[in-house]
């Protein structure tokens, strides 16, 4: 019975079969209705419909018929309606939920559910929907893995900036005082969720041992660095050094010890990782970089990076010893040509000492330029005290004997040593290079307008003024201010 009458019903029929219904009930009856009762009634001569409809024939009949046909029709009509409402309605709710969704509201669905062509329609509808809020999410995932690309080449591109910088600065010989900073601040500044510190090793003033000392620290609180520095001798920080390895502690490396944990408490933070700093093989310190974010682990590229830097450090730390110990074994001032004042120390004492054993004066003369830094009140620039200084190397290293040294000592103060001289004969020596610098000509601006060049002496001699390098150097400074207070261009004894 359920079957029968739902192939009765207009529900799962296509528009056609129910545009030709509504046809039927709302035109095509109705118009027969009219031709019948134009025929009964309008045209009273038709006499062929008379045998018919033999109802015409009585007045009150009529009435009553006619009346039945209008109900009847309009009882159809309203079918008719009824069903053609039943087919324009959803198209009207399927426009404007069309529309809505046409205005970025992919959210919604079209709500209409027929077994028609206008079900058909609203199924098309949802489901291009559905495909276009899935397209959606997907654009909106590769927006954000978009980001996460230029974000990450960003961080690359300055990682890779910062390390040039860092190099630069290396090839210039900067120092490792401004170099350390430098590199820490950069390395900072590629992740600043990091707070970033620099430990080196430098012997321990009390036993002489070396251990690790904050030098330079970048989004740190001095609260916490002064943990930091409490922390260098544990376990996890002693492992880094001795093993060379970098200790790390993330989410996906929790730490294994009580020890670390503790050290992450301390310091406050979630993730740690120690890197060291190698030269020849050995620690040299250690990069920290650490931080409070939950539920992260360092990325491999980062740990790179933070290599690359502490490389750097290495590499700077490495040259830097190298100039030091080459400065270190440099005897010879490179603008005069004369020995440094470390070579001149070291050769008075061995002098002194040479001089006592064998029962011999050794004397030392200090020089000083008269009023150097001015001509009056005209100001001698560089180039000019260079060529100064140049002319007086020349002249000392082509007067002096073999046994003889002369050195710098500082940037207008030269020094010499004469073995086997007593203050008598060093003094006469001493004045006769006073003389000699006196008369020399050196052809630059100040001294053209100058006329000469005038110097200052001072003399001590061993062991009369002192048994060591220091003594003589004093007794001799001494002189040489009593000679600057007396008038200047002269030489005076101890």
């Amino acid at each position: 019975m359920s079957k029968w009458l739902k192939n009765l019903s207009l529900g799962p029929r296509g528009l056609t079969y129910k545009r030709a219904i509504v046809f039927c009930l709302m035109s095509g009856f109705p118009l027969l209705v009219m031709v019948l009762l134009a025929g009964l009634y309008i045209y009273p001569y038709t006499d062929w419909l008379k045998p018919i409809f033999p109802i015409a024939q009585d007045p009150m009949a009529s009435i009553k018929w006619v009346t039945l046909v209008i109900v009847l029709t309009m009882v159809v009509s309203l079918v008719g309606w009824v069903v053609f409402m039943e087919i324009i309605a959803p198209i009207i709710t399927i426009a404007r939920e069309t529309e809505i969704i046409a205005k970025g509201h992919i959210e919604r669905d079209v709500t209409v559910k027929r077994e028609d062509e206008i079900g058909d329609l609203s199924a098309a509808i949802n489901t291009m929907t559905s495909r276009i809020r899935s397209n959606m999410e997907e654009l909106k995932q590769f927006g954000d893995r978009t980001k996460e690309l230029n974000l990450d080449i960003h961080k690359k591109i300055l990682a890779l900036s910062n390390l040039l910088q860092v190099g630069n600065l290396i090839s210039q010989k900067t120092p490792m005082d401004e170099l350390m900073p430098f590199a820490v601040q950069k390395l900072y500044q590629i992740n600043e969720d990091d707070i970033i510190a620099l430990l080196l090793m430098q012997p321990d003033a009390e036993h002489g041992q070396p251990e690790l000392i904050v030098r330079a620290t970048a989004g740190c609180p001095d609260r916490q660095t002064l943990i930091l520095q409490s922390l260098v001798t544990a376990p996890l920080f002693r492992q880094a050094v001795q093993s060379q390895t970098v200790q790390l502690i993330d989410q996906a490396h929790p730490a294994a010890e009580a020890e670390s944990a503790s050290v992450l408490e301390r310091l406050g933070c979630t993730n740690l990782v120690l890197i060291p700093v190698t030269v020849k093989g050995k620690c040299f310190g250690l990069f920290v970089c650490l931080n409070t974010l939950a539920q992260r682990a360092f990325q491999d590229d980062y740990l790179e990076v933070v290599k690359v830097f502490a490389k750097q450090v290495a590499i700077a730390s490495e040259h830097d010893f190298l100039v030091k110990k080459a400065e270190a074994l440099t005897v010879i001032d490179e603008l005069t040509g004369l020995y440094n004042h470390k070579y001149l120390r070291h050769q008075l004492n061995e002098e002194i000492k040479r001089s006592m054993r064998y029962q011999r004066p050794c004397a030392l003369v200090i020089f000083d330029i008269d009023e150097f830094g001015t001509l009056g009140s005209a100001p001698v620039n560089a180039e000019e005290r260079q060529a100064a200084l140049k002319g007086l190397g020349a002249l000392l290293r082509q007067r002096l004997s073999d046994i003889d040294r002369a050195a710098r000592l500082d940037d207008d103060t030269l020094a010499v040593i004469l073995p086997d001289r007593n203050k008598r004969e060093a003094t006469q020596e001493a004045e006769e290079l006073r003389k000699e610098i006196e008369a020399l000509p050196i052809n630059t601006g100040i001294f053209r307008s100058k006329k000469r060049l005038t110097v200052s002496a001072g003399v001590s001699e061993n062991p009369i003024d002192g048994s060591t390098a220091d003594a003589l150097l004093e007794k001799a400074g001494g002189a040489l201010r009593t000679a600057k207070s007396l008038g200047k261009n002269r030489v005076m004894v101890a």
